[in-house]
């Protein structure tokens, strides 16, 4: 293969991968509002990606190029290391066995209905809750065989790549290692620490003295009631398009639809076509600020989308990017100007609730920290009970005696995707304070969404995520 034929074959696979992705899009959103036979349409795309990601030629393109001088300046060169990653884990990722057993296990979680148990943690009746809570282990106990053979089949995928685990194919993929992710982890949950002390305390002497896990997500998820009445009185939407207006932008000229439908997540952004057609799904029962998180949380998903690099899966931003983008927009929920000139907050009510949701983003950020070292550690020795792996974890980053059991399932069926929540938290934070000099007013950022666009969404993959974002 002559050079300039390796270059033709990266463009060209490039081009039938983002058009498979969007295929692959289309089909999630059809599986997710009910299409029975979008499944076998899913699986069907997934082969035809594994087929043209194990291609013999476009392997030895990539080794072509990656040793060459590019025609192009840095962009074919950064898209032949690119597609060596690609190549590398898609056939982890996506085992044909580990793909199967993985559906077999979401249908049993869907059949025990834990979504809604989970919900029940922020209840104000504390016997449900702790009721709740027992429920949930004991779902875990029931499932722990089949995510155990779930965790070993990915290791032994990662493996026959020549890593000693999957998390360490995992992190390599997204440019991590596994020291690092801990020394990350360990300066924001000591940064977090006093705080959630001094509110483990006040906790304690609301219950009189009395305080178990169940009551973590009740207490740290209450806002000021008047807070709660303001979030239901303003539609959503109109919110929304001020917002947007006011960075400089109209909601109506975006090629996004949004559609609220009665789902088992809080909601999904699909790239059926980025720039042209961007679907959003938002949960119709969620109700007050947590309704306004994940409507932002996925319109900065379907804003990354209507503006990302088109024609080249390659040059989209990895997962854990587009969770820090994502985030960037529910940080409005923190801004006193946004709540008072968009939502109609009186001033001491958007103070009330700034401090409110930044104690109740403490817990969450703990609390993902220490699920993604628990999924971490359940890799490292999944023959050891889960149970004890999640209270030794909880203990650990937590200073909370855990015995439980109740982890989130959704660590097995997305193994180490819940370290992208946590770097998206404080990246977005760190980031959205770049937007802008001195406090954030709303009435003098015109100009901030085509700083977004052009910063973030533009360049696309061209930057590395740990560049972008000045990690």
């Amino acid at each position: 293969m002559h050079k300039d034929e390796a270059w033709e074959k990266i463009e060209m696979a490039d081009r039938q991968l983002f058009a498979l992705r969007n295929e692959l899009s289309l089909g999630e959103y059809e599986r997710d509002l009910g299409d029975k036979a979008a499944a076998d349409r899913i699986e069907r795309i997934n082969i035809r990606i594994g087929s043209l990601l194990s291609e013999p030629l476009l392997a030895e393109a990539v080794s072509l190029c990656q040793a060459s001088t590019s025609r192009n300046g840095t962009a074919d060169r950064r898209k032949a290391d690119l597609f060596k990653k690609e190549i590398t884990f898609w056939p982890i990722e996506n085992h044909s066995a580990l793909r199967r057993h993985n559906r077999a296990i979401q249908r049993t979680f869907e059949s025990l209905d834990l979504p809604r148990t989970w919900s029940l943690l922020g209840c104000a009746d504390r016997k449900k809750r702790r009721t709740a809570l027992a429920k949930i282990g004991e779902a875990n106990a029931t499932v722990e065989p089949n995510c155990r053979e779930l965790l070993k089949m990915y290791n032994k995928a990662a493996q026959e790549a020549g890593y000693t685990h999957y998390a360490e194919a995992k992190l390599a993929y997204e440019g991590l290692t596994e020291d690092e992710l801990y020394d990350f982890f360990r300066g924001w949950r000591d940064r977090l620490m006093p705080r959630w002390k001094r509110c483990w305390r006040r906790t304690s002497e609301e219950l009189g003295g009395d305080i178990d896990v169940y009551d973590l997500v009740h207490f740290y998820r209450r806002l000021p009631r008047q807070a709660e009445d303001k979030w239901e009185a303003v539609d959503k939407m109109r919110a929304l398009r001020e917002l947007v207006i006011a960075l400089g932008g109209s909601l109506d000229d975006l090629p996004i639809r949004f559609e609220l439908r009665d789902v088992p997540f809080s909601g999904a952004c699909y790239r059926v076509m980025p720039g042209r057609d961007v679907r959003v799904i938002l949960n119709s029962r969620h109700r007050g600020s947590h309704a306004y998180f994940f409507l932002l949380h996925e319109f900065g998903h379907a804003m990354y989308y209507c503006f990302c690099p088109f024609g080249s899966e390659l040059m989209i931003d990895c997962h854990l990017a587009r969770e820090i983008m994502a985030d960037l927009w529910t940080r409005f929920l923190n801004e006193k100007s946004f709540l008072t000139q968009v939502m109609g907050f009186p001033a001491h009510l958007a103070e009330d609730t700034i401090q409110a949701r930044s104690e109740y983003e403490s817990l969450r950020l703990l609390l993902f920290i220490r699920d993604s070292v628990f999924i971490l550690e359940a890799m490292h020795t999944p023959d050891v009970p889960f149970a004890e792996i999640w209270r030794s974890v909880s203990n650990e980053w937590l200073g909370v005696d855990e015995q439980s059991g109740a982890f989130e399932t959704f660590d097995f069926l997305h193994p180490l995707d819940t370290k992208s929540y946590v770097f998206a938290q404080v990246l977005a934070d760190e980031t959205f304070s770049r937007l802008h000099s001195g406090p954030f007013e709303l009435s003098e950022t015109p100009g901030a969404l085509d700083k977004i666009i052009d910063w973030l969404y533009r360049p696309g993959r061209m930057i590395e995520w740990r560049t972008k974002f000045r990690l």
